[in-house]
């Protein structure tokens, strides 16, 4: 049990029974579709997503549902997408100068032959400590984008509506009396949210 959820609910919904292992496989394969036809079927997966954390906070056990009106799919997948980006923005914007000097330190030993060395040298430590400090900086920052995301995503999912998700004196309240059933919606998505190559392999074998 978790949070008085049964575990085999949370977990193993997905291949219940030969209709929903048909979803689940579904859903994989629009995955990996995302990875031809860039963006699009990746916020239908998200949208998706975003009914089985519906069916928990309505108290009913997780179930996957026939993929159709995929226009609120897209709808609701863009949103659980925009929250995340915005408050994942301060650490992408950390990683814009954290990659461009990832990148300069190549052309480092071909300076080095051409340049003063000793203003190179010291430009190369710069840079070092500075690329290890926006690391040591976006370890605690990524902890907590990770800890709020969740949480303001599905209340956004509840509210649906964008502006929701950054309604933190709204949710946060409600996060801190019940943080275990906002745990429980955002775990009960986590089967439908690992599709992969290898899942699509196993589920082809379970539906054969």
């Amino acid at each position: 049990m978790l949070f008085g959820f049964n575990l085999n609910d949370l977990f193993l919904f997905p291949f219940q029974d030969s209709e929903s292992r048909k979803h689940f496989l579904i859903g994989c394969l629009i995955y990996l579709a995302g990875f031809v036809i860039p963006i699009l079927p990746w916020l239908v997966a998200r949208g998706y997503v975003a009914i089985l954390i519906r069916q928990i906070l309505n108290g009913e056990k997780p179930h996957l549902v026939p993929w159709q009106d995929w226009e609120n799919l897209l709808k609701d997948g863009a949103r659980l997408f925009g929250v995340r980006l915005v408050y994942a923005s301060p650490l992408l914007l950390l990683m814009i100068p954290l990659f461009l000097s990832f990148f300069s330190f190549s052309f480092f030993p071909i300076l080095f032959q051409h340049s003063d060395r000793h203003m190179l040298g010291t430009i190369y430590l710069l840079l070092v400590f500075a690329c290890a400090g926006i690391l040591f900086l976006m370890m605690p920052l990524s902890l907590a984008v990770g800890l709020i995301v969740p949480a303001a995503e599905i209340h956004m999912i509840a509210k649906e509506d964008f502006a929701a998700g950054f309604q933190v004196k709204d949710w946060w309240p409600i996060f801190k009396r019940n943080w275990g059933g906002f745990v429980v919606a955002w775990q009960s998505s986590m089967p439908s949210r690992l599709c992969c190559p290898s899942a699509c392999k196993s589920c082809s074998s379970l539906l054969s």
